[in-house]
C-alpha cells in the first residue's frame, strides 16, 4: 500500500503541479478543494489508475471526494483490485459444470460493474418527427433525443434521402471489395477533391469512418522515433490510434498551453513531434486553441493533428470547422473528420493533409509500394552525404516508401521464412 501511494503521489506531484508551484503535497493534502486537482484532471489520473493497476472504476465511483487526497484514492484502488479478484474467483466458478458460485445467483459481470447499458430502440427516423420526439418501442413513450450529433438536420434532409436514391440508381449498392484492388470509383475521387477544397487541405483519403481514419493515421506517418503529444481530452479513437502506432506518447493538460510548451521542450530530441487535439471536445462544449496550437506548432517545429469530427460542416464562418473558426486554415497538417454528423451521412470519414505527406505512408501500410520517395512537405529533403553509395539503375522500381525524416523502412530479411501475404478482402 504504501508503495502505490508514493506511485500516486509522483503521478499527481508531476502532472498536475507547476513548475514553479511549492506548495507540498502530502498522503492527506486535499487535492480537490486545494486546486490541484479538478475535473478535466480526474479523468486521466482515473485512465492512470486503470492502465496501471489494471482496474476498472465506474464513473459513478469517481468522485470528487474518492480523489481528494493520495490516502482516498490508494483506498479507492485497493476496493477495486479486491473486486476484480473476488469476479475472477466468481467467473472460475461459472466457468465450471454444475451449480454458480455459493454467493451469487443469477451474476451479471456488466450490471455489478455498473457498466451495463440497456439499447434505446428509436422507431422512426432521426429528427423527422415531433420536432426530435421519436417514439420508444420498449418503453412505448416518447422522449426527446438530446445526444444525436444531426446538428444540422441533414440526416432526414428530403434533398440528401433523394440524392442517395439517385446514387444507388447510377452505381449500385456498393463495390463488393476494398479501394486498392477494385474498389475505387470516380465518385470517391470527386469526393476526396471537394473534401480537400471544403478543409483547405492538398489531398484526402475517405475512410468508412472517422474512427478507422484515426486507427490508420498514427500508425502510417509515425515510428519509432517520432512522438505524439496529445491532449488529455482527446475522443476514444484517437487514443487507440495512438496505441497501435510505434511513437512514442506523451499527453498535456487539457487546452494547457504553457503545459504543451513544455512537453514540446522536453521532446526537442525526437525526430517528429505530432500535436494531437480534437477541434470541438464534444463531451465538454470547448473549441482547441487553434491558433495558439499552430503558433507552438511552428516555434518548436511541430506538426499539428486535429480530429474536427464535431465541428465540419457548421463551426466558423462558411462551415469549414474549428480551424476556420481561429483563423488557422491551411496551417493544419493532418485533418481527421467524419461524414456521419453534422454532414448527414450515414458513416464515412477520411484524411486530409498535404498531397505528399501521409497518402503515400498509407500505400506502405497496405504493401503497396511508391515510385517515389513519399517526403512530407513540412520536412526538409534529407542531405545525401558525399559517401554514400551511387543509386542502382533500378532504384526507381525497388524504392521503398519514406517515412518523416527521410529514413527508409528497413527492408525485411532476404532470410526471412514468411510468405508475402496477399491483399485481404475484408
Amino acid at each position: 500500500m504504501a508503495e502505490r501511494k508514493q506511485t500516486i503521489l509522483d503521478y499527481v506531484k508531476n502532472e498536475y503541479l507547476e513548475a514553479d508551484d511549492d506548495r507540498e503535497v502530502t498522503y492527506d493534502t486535499p487535492l480537490i478543494s486545494s486546486g490541484i486537482v479538478d475535473s478535466f484532471s480526474m479523468v486521466s489520473l482515473k485512465v492512470f489508475l486503470e492502465t496501471t493497476y489494471s482496474i476498472s472504476i465506474p464513473d459513478a465511483k469517481a468522485t470528487p471526494e474518492a480523489f481528494d487526497s493520495v490516502n482516498n484514492i490508494a483506498a479507492l484502488v485497493e476496493r477495486f483490485k479486491r473486486a476484480d479478484r473476488r469476479e475472477r474467483r466468481e467467473l472460475s466458478w461459472h466457468s465450471r459444470p454444475g451449480p454458480g458460485p455459493p454467493t451469487s445467483r443469477n451474476w451479471r459481470p456488466s450490471a455489478v460493474q455498473g457498466i451495463f447499458k440497456e439499447e434505446r430502440v428509436i422507431c422512426c427516423p432521426a429528427g423527422r418527427r415531433h420536432r426530435g420526439r421519436v417514439p420508444d418501442r420498449r418503453a412505448g413513450k416518447k422522449v426527446i433525443n438530446l445526444c444525436a450529433n444531426n446538428y444540422l438536420g441533414l440526416s432526414c434532409h428530403p434533398e440528401v434521402v433523394a440524392a442517395a436514391r439517385r446514387g444507388l440508381d447510377a452505381r449500385g449498392y456498393g463495390m463488393s471489395s476494398v479501394r486498392f484492388i477494385c474498389g475505387t470509383q470516380s465518385l470517391h475521387k470527386e469526393l476526396e477533391r471537394r473534401l480537400s477544397e471544403f478543409l483547405g487541405t492538398e489531398d484526402t483519403l475517405l475512410f468508412p469512418s472517422c474512427m478507422d481514419a484515426n486507427a490508420g493515421v498514427f500508425e502510417a506517418v509515425l515510428g519509432e522515433q517520432d512522438v505524439m503529444i496529445a491532449d488529455r481530452l482527446v475522443h476514444a479513437s484517437i487514443v487507440d490510434g495512438m496505441r497501435l502506432a510505434k511513437a512514442q506518447q506523451d499527453t498535456y493538460k487539457h487546452s494547457d498551453m504553457a503545459h504543451l510548451e513544455q512537453k514540446l521542450q522536453l521532446h526537442q530530441d525526437k525526430r517528429a513531434r505530432l500535436i494531437i487535439t480534437d477541434g470541438s471536445f464534444s463531451m465538454d462544449g470547448d473549441l482547441a486553441k487553434l491558433d495558439q496550437i499552430v503558433e507552438l506548432a511552428e516555434k518548436y517545429n511541430a506538426m499539428v493533428f486535429l480530429d474536427d469530427s464535431h465541428a465540419s460542416g457548421f463551426i466558423g464562418k462558411t462551415g469549414r470547422g474549428t480551424h476556420e473558426h481561429c483563423g488557422v486554415m491551411g496551417k493544419i497538417d493532418i485533418v481527421t473528420t467524419t461524414l456521419g454528423k453534422a454532414l448527414g451521412g450515414a458513416s464515412g470519414g477520411c484524411v486530409a493533409a498535404a498531397a505528399n505527406s501521409w497518402r503515400c505512408a498509407a500505400r506502405r501500410r497496405v504493401r503497396i509500394s511508391s515510385p517515389t520517395p513519399c517526403r512530407p512537405s513540412w520536412q526538409p529533403a534529407p542531405s545525401v552525404s558525399s559517401t554514400s553509395s551511387p543509386t542502382p539503375p533500378n532504384a526507381a522500381t525497388s524504392s521503398r516508401p519514406t517515412r518523416p525524416g527521410g529514413a527508409k523502412a528497413s527492408p525485411r530479411p532476404a532470410s526471412s521464412s514468411r510468405r508475402a501475404r496477399r491483399p485481404s478482402s475484408r
